[in-house]
């Protein structure tokens, strides 16, 4: 079996679909799958077995648009030969970009199968600073459903997705969850069952609106020094951030770290007591099964994805958006800590039912979908 990748702009701080394919590209690779990927630029280190499977075509630098932003606006005929000697059985593509015109004219032309992820509702995207989403994102959107609609088959990530797709009139749709890296899973060992002096929230996301990281910040002006909590990651809002924290005089309280590298994260995730998230932007939540991995029960926004995805007694689900109310439950989680010991009980002794969400089971799915599509006339 001979899969194409095709993933236009490869940033230092890419998210969930950018981790997924770099997880799913290694794992196809210990399968004996023949794999390359198609980009129009690479702006971080990757594995050498990756860097050898590349093909790359020229990209315009679009950084003034979005941070590490690039974009090929054609492609180019030494690409095509590159693609066409490969020949490939399947090409999967990963995002609504330029590139991703180009392919699937090449694959319809050639009779190539082709598989487009959905990775992202960009109709939810927001930025308390770039104008680039608040002005092209409908743009944005209609152009993900014209390749959506180009594509042979799609793959949604969860059922809410699968559905709401389905709705739009999309037919042959996959349903393919991420792929949770193995180090994050904890073998043979048994939850630690104390309150600590002082509660260590962490959460896990691109700094951009539709995450809500100024909520998490509006919220923490409400909880005492008893609670820190722990941004990891960065985006266009970061400064906006930063400032908000600065206004409501939280720095003592609230940590910016950074991207932190996926090796790295499992063990920062285990010096944390509990993963908080109020974004319902998500098609999947990486990062809740990541923290569920690691052990950390959750405060989550409670929104269809999230309750399909994290088995409900692992986590508080909280409807509304009033940072009051989220301060009182980790309050109520300080003082009365029962709770909060039974959800971490729970996340030890139901662990089989976050065992599903590990890469070489998601690959698993994916190899199946492939082979799917191959038998399909």
């Amino acid at each position: 079996m001979r899969v194409l990748f095709v993933y236009d702009s490869i940033s230092p701080v890419g998210g969930g679909s950018q981790l997924a394919i770099f997880t799913w590209l290694k794992n196809l690779n210990q399968k004996k799958i023949e794999t390359k990927l198609l980009t129009g630029n690479i702006s971080q280190k990757v594995e050498k077995r990756i860097l050898d499977k590349l093909i790359l075509n020229p990209s315009l630098n679009l950084s003034f648009f979005y941070p590490h932003f690039h974009s090929s606006i054609f492609l180019n005929s030494e690409t095509r030969k590159k693609i066409l000697s490969f020949f490939p059985q399947i090409i999967h593509l990963h995002e609504p970009s330029i590139l991703s015109f180009f392919i699937l004219k090449l694959a319809k032309k050639n009779k190539i199968k082709t598989l487009i992820s959905f990775h992202t509702n960009f109709n939810e995207a927001k930025s308390h600073t770039s104008w680039f989403f608040l002005l092209f994102k409908k743009l944005i959107t209609s152009y993900q459903f014209y390749l959506l609609r180009e594509s042979e088959f799609i793959a949604a990530p969860s059922n809410y997705y699968q559905k709401l797709l389905q709705k739009e009139g999309f037919k042959k749709i996959f349903i393919l969850p991420y792929p949770i890296k193995n180090q994050f899973f904890i073998e043979n060992k048994k939850p630690i069952l104390t309150i600590p002096k002082i509660f260590k929230l962490i959460t896990v996301s691109r700094l951009s609106a539709e995450k809500r990281i100024d909520f998490l910040i509006e919220m923490m002006s409400y909880l005492s020094n008893n609670f820190q909590l722990t941004i990891v990651g960065d985006g266009v809002d970061r400064k906006f951030l930063e400032k908000k924290v600065k206004e409501l005089s939280l720095n003592s309280k609230i940590i910016f770290t950074g991207w932190i590298r996926n090796e790295v994260l499992p063990r920062f995730l285990k010096q944390h007591h509990l993963f908080v998230s109020a974004s319902s932007f998500e098609t999947f939540g990486i990062s809740y099964i990541e923290s569920l991995a690691c052990g950390l029960p959750l405060i989550v926004f409670d929104y269809p994805v999230s309750r399909e995805i994290v088995p409900k007694e692992m986590a508080i689900f909280i409807k509304e958006l009033d940072p009051k109310k989220w301060a009182e439950e980790l309050m109520r989680i300080k003082n009365e800590p029962k709770k909060y010991l039974e959800m971490k009980k729970q996340i030890f002794n139901n662990y089989q039912k976050i065992l599903k969400y590990k890469e070489d089971y998601s690959t698993k799915i994916l190899i199946n979908i492939y082979k799917k599509i191959l038998n399909e006339k």
